[in-house]
């Protein structure tokens, strides 16, 4: 995390660096990953993965008490429970649970925070593989 921040002292505007900073920062202080991925734009390489930040980030600092009501509340706070605890698995199992509950729950947040998580973890990440299937389970 030093070294990113000595990257981006010496070039603030060096997108990689901003994004991998921000991903460091993401579970301990979203506030701050959000501001280093403000201004990456869609035509950025790294939009997508600047996107996927802002989405965890906004939903770790999101109250429980805020989420709307439905079937898939009660799994949706569990999921961000889970995330807030840096628990990547049990959050996609709580989010596949909530896309299973009720599929367009605030605004499909489930499936947009899975596949952000995969964006997050990797392609080659073992909860990715997992979650990707289940996600697809839960949505045929």
């Amino acid at each position: 995390q030093s070294l990113l921040e000595q990257v981006l002292a010496a070039a603030p505007h060096d997108e990689a660096a901003r994004v991998l900073l921000a991903r460091c920062v993401l579970g301990t202080d979203p506030a701050a990953a959000l501001r280093h991925v403000e201004g990456i734009r869609p035509q950025s390489d790294l939009h997508d993965g600047a996107d996927a930040v802002r989405l965890v980030a906004g939903q770790l600092l999101r109250e429980a008490a805020d989420l709307p009501e439905g079937k898939g509340r009660e799994s949706c706070a569990n999921a961000l429970a889970a995330l807030r605890a840096r628990d990547y698995g049990a959050a996609l199992t709580h989010l596949v649970d909530t896309v299973r509950r009720d599929r367009r729950y605030d605004d499909d947040l489930a499936r947009r925070l899975c596949i952000a998580l995969f964006r997050l973890l990797g392609d080659r990440h073992p909860l990715t593989a997992q979650g990707r299937r289940d996600l697809s389970a839960a949505l045929h």
